[in-house]
């Protein structure tokens, strides 16, 4: 099939559309009739918003989740990676967020109060851009003549280390443990096995 003869869905037409051309490289401009409250999904608060349709049947700039062309200009509740105190989502609700298990705001904290401003943001302590972020700690390395439980390096993951028979760790054990922490470290530096050195990663 020729570009040219690729088509993309119809747009939603409970807002305002520049045209209804839905052809491969059309762009239309969306927007609805009170910007004030209502926004194009995908778009930004308070503007029109123009979308393209692609060669994959897909409107770029669109998010059609909604399947609507305008939807209410409010906050995302919960947040990503968190659970919320109540589910309200309107314009100054306040909301108090816990990270899930593992996860972390930029700050080192798990749980924070937050306001749903004018543009549908998040809003703590003069900041929007929050999130609740998965910890990590460097790969997984492998020992010399041993084996790694596992390569999964997010927190708060545990590695066990064992050495291959007949070789020990240099204070003569066969397994050791590390685990990652919430500031992205491993709590053991893990030596390599072998006949009594002290090689360390």
């Amino acid at each position: 099939m020729l570009l040219t003869e690729v088509e993309c869905p119809n747009l939603p037409t409970d807002g305002i559309l520049s045209s209804s051309n839905n052809k491969y490289g059309d762009s239309v401009v969306m927007s609805c009739s009170d910007l004030l409250n209502f926004r194009v999904p995908g778009g930004a608060v308070g503007a029109p918003h123009t979308v393209t349709c692609m060669a994959d049947k897909i409107w770029d700039g669109f998010d059609d989740s909604y399947n609507k062309g305008c939807i209410p200009i409010e906050c995302v509740n919960p947040m990503p990676n968190s659970a919320g105190s109540n589910t309200l989502v309107s314009r100054g609700s306040t909301v108090k967020f816990t990270c899930n298990y593992g996860h972390y705001f930029s700050d080192d904290s798990v749980e924070k109060e937050f306001d749903c401003d004018n543009d549908g943001n998040w809003e703590s302590g003069g900041t929007t851009n929050w999130t609740c972020d998965a910890r990590y700690c460097p790969p997984v390395l492998n020992i010399t003549h041993g084996n790694a439980s596992t390569d999964d390096n997010q927190y708060p993951s545990i590695v066990n280390y064992t050495c291959i028979s007949p070789n020990t760790f240099p204070d003569g054990s066969l397994w050791r443990v590390s685990q990652c922490n919430k500031y992205g470290k491993w709590s053991e530096n893990i030596p390599n096995c072998g006949g009594g050195y002290n090689s360390k990663l």
